[in-house]
């Protein structure tokens, strides 16, 4: 989509600086913007229950929660 010249917006977790540099570099234009929630409020917000199912187990390797 962006060769064509179509802004495209993403929402992502990507706590790994290695990763986000690979995509820069794959993308060309790229703006990132970083945004800071504190854990609770992520989880009040949650309406999926994927934080819950974070603790207890259901789900591995979840940011924040099991992974980093």
């Amino acid at each position: 989509m962006c060769r064509n010249g179509v802004i495209v917006i993403v929402s992502a977790i990507s706590p790994y600086r290695e990763i986000r540099e690979e995509v820069k570099n794959r993308i060309g234009d790229f703006l990132e913007v970083y945004v800071n929630s504190p854990l609770a409020v992520c989880e009040k917000r949650d309406v999926k229950g994927l934080y819950k199912k974070a603790r207890n187990g259901e789900i591995k390797n979840f940011t924040n929660i099991i992974s980093p």
